[in-house]
């Protein structure tokens, strides 16, 4: 008889399995192995304790589509991911950030709110797409990233909800909708098929990750 035995609960957005994080952005990842955060080649996942206690993070120009995992960037203070190809960036759990430019991307989507904006400056201009951005205070944004500086592009408001893919009613519409699973690893992080009787962990593409073993 087949049994199914989750040995872990599901977690959207990032996961960290012990040591690890999950890196979904091939991209990303080489741009961490390049920076040295990382070693070998990309298999989805990071050593947290490699990232961690990163103070500055330069992943300019790399071609990146998502920078799910910068949730465990703990003591990041600054962020430079422009000219890449994001949509969507939440850095609500990057307490320490001053900097961040995130300017000639594609996003539709960015959260700020991270309970610290007083200590925040930004350049997320150039991104025709994004017309909210969601923040700790609405009023003190407008009064500080100045629009006609250039920092915001014209048009762009702020709100502490958005309701879009990275606010807070977002992100649970977002995770009902169906997941693909894109990869199955062992505990070594090594790629790898299904085997019956071993644990394994499941990356979706969402950016969930489950550690299950079916018993045979």
């Amino acid at each position: 008889m087949k049994r199914f035995l989750p040995l872990l609960f599901l977690f959207t957005s990032v996961f960290s399995y012990g040591q690890f994080t999950a890196i979904p952005d091939t991209n990303f990842e080489q741009a961490l192995i390049d920076l040295g955060h990382d070693t070998g080649t990309p298999d989805g996942q990071v050593l947290t304790a490699n990232i961690s206690g990163v103070t500055l993070l330069d992943v300019w120009g790399s071609s990146i589509n998502d920078l799910i995992g910068i949730e465990d960037f703990a003591a990041l203070e600054e962020l430079y991911c422009e000219e890449n190809q994001l949509t969507s960036l939440d850095v609500t759990q990057n307490t320490a950030l001053t900097y961040i430019w995130c300017e000639s991307n594609q996003l539709s989507c960015l959260n700020l709110a991270n309970g610290y904006n007083i200590n925040l400056y930004i350049d997320a201009s150039d991104n025709p797409s994004l017309t909210c951005v969601e923040v700790d205070d609405p009023a003190w944004s407008a009064a500080n990233w100045t629009v006609a500086g250039g920092f915001i592009d014209p048009g762009v408001t702020f709100s502490t909800n958005c309701n879009n893919a990275c606010s807070t009613v977002g992100i649970e519409e977002y995770s009902n909708q169906p997941k693909k699973l894109i990869r199955i690893i062992d505990l070594l992080g090594r790629e790898t098929p299904f085997k019956p009787n071993t644990p394994l962990i499941y990356q979706y593409d969402d950016g969930s990750v489950e550690k299950v073993m079916e018993v045979w």
